[in-house]
């Protein structure tokens, strides 16, 4: 009898809890700077970016599936990141419509890559729609009513930061490629 033996996808479970971390500040200080908003998200879509580079390949590696829209929204989130902290006075004012395009992209990525978790038992593909849906929908809300959004930004970037970070350390536990 083979026993099967779970990994933790580190990269996963760090990316998860510093998303968690940064919603966490987010919610303690609402009325912190924006400036300093505009740096934690464009160091998180970097951070982000070079792990999804890392998992793709790693997926690409052990299963032979070569998902190429996952590796181009990682290399988009690193030039995303590098843009915003080299840029961070014109992203001040931008912030809410980057958030909002961030979030579509970044969730129609999950939808699209979580098809493979179909095979995974202990429900994550269930909570990667769920949580994918989610996003969306705060990114239609903030591009579609960005004063709203500038207001509320904090607690939105606040949300969206614990569901993905969630997701990330989810799905760090149910590594298996």
């Amino acid at each position: 009898m083979t026993e099967n033996k779970k990994k933790v996808d580190w990269i996963s479970l760090i990316i998860g809890i510093f998303f968690i971390f940064i919603a966490f500040i987010a919610f303690k200080n609402p009325l912190a700077s924006l400036e300093s908003l505009v740096i934690y998200f464009g160091i998180s879509a970097i951070f982000k970016g070079i792990g999804g580079l890392m998992i793709h390949h790693n997926i690409k590696k052990y299963t032979g599936l070569n998902i190429n829209i996952f590796m181009w929204t990682s290399i988009l989130d690193i030039l995303l990141g590098i843009l915003i902290v080299s840029n961070i006075n014109s992203m001040v004012m931008t912030l809410p419509y980057a958030f909002a395009i961030w979030f579509i992209i970044d969730s129609i990525n999950d939808l699209i890559y979580g098809s493979y978790l179909k095979d995974i038992h202990g429900g994550l593909y269930g909570l990667n729609i769920a949580i994918n849906i989610i996003s969306i929908i705060l990114g239609i809300m903030m591009i579609y009513n960005p004063l709203g959004a500038a207001f509320t930004v904090v607690y939105l970037i606040g949300m969206y930061f614990i569901i993905s970070g969630v997701k990330y350390i989810v799905h760090a536990f149910e590594y298996q490629y």
